[in-house]
Formats: structure tokens, sequence, C-alpha cells
């Protein structure tokens, strides 16, 4: 994944913010900010962008995380904070 750096007045280098590259999606940001990639070889090769059910609208049987998280892919869980531990849960 390619990594926007910059010289911090600390020195070294620091990631760029979300505000410096509007449109970047704040899962592939965070995974360049970490240095981690998002798809391994024999791991996981997909990655799913999801959310969990909130109080406006609920999920499709199909789409609940428990059939996401069987598939063994990474999961991207977007809007969810606010239910981290229903989310750790399943």
């Amino acid at each position: 994944m390619e990594r926007a750096w910059r010289t911090n007045p600390c020195g070294g280098a620091a990631f760029h913010s979300l505000y410096d590259h509007p449109g970047v999606p704040a899962f592939a940001a965070a995974a360049a900010a970490l240095g981690i990639e998002l798809t391994l070889p024999e791991v996981a090769q997909s990655l799913v962008l999801t959310r969990t059910q909130g109080r406006a609208s609920a999920m499709p049987e199909h789409e609940k995380l428990e059939s996401f998280a069987a598939t063994r892919t990474t999961l991207a869980i977007h809007l969810s904070i606010h239910a981290i531990e229903r989310v750790v849960d399943e």
C-alpha cells in the first residue's frame, strides 16, 4: 500500500492525516498508518467493508457479521465504534 510521509516538527516521519488526502477511506488510512496490509497471500485475499445494524436500519439476514466472519476474510467494520462489544462478541 502506498504511504504518504512527511517530516514532523519533532523530527522523523509522520503519516499524513486524512485531512491531507480527502477521499481516503479511514480503514485504508489506518492500515497504512499501522504499516499493515489488509490482504495477505494464503491468509485473506478479500476485504469486506460493512457496518453493524443501527437504530435506523436493519442488516439483511445474509449480511450479518457472523456470516462475513465465517468466510475468514478481512473485515473492515465501518461506523460501529458504539457497538464494539457486540462486534467482538459476534
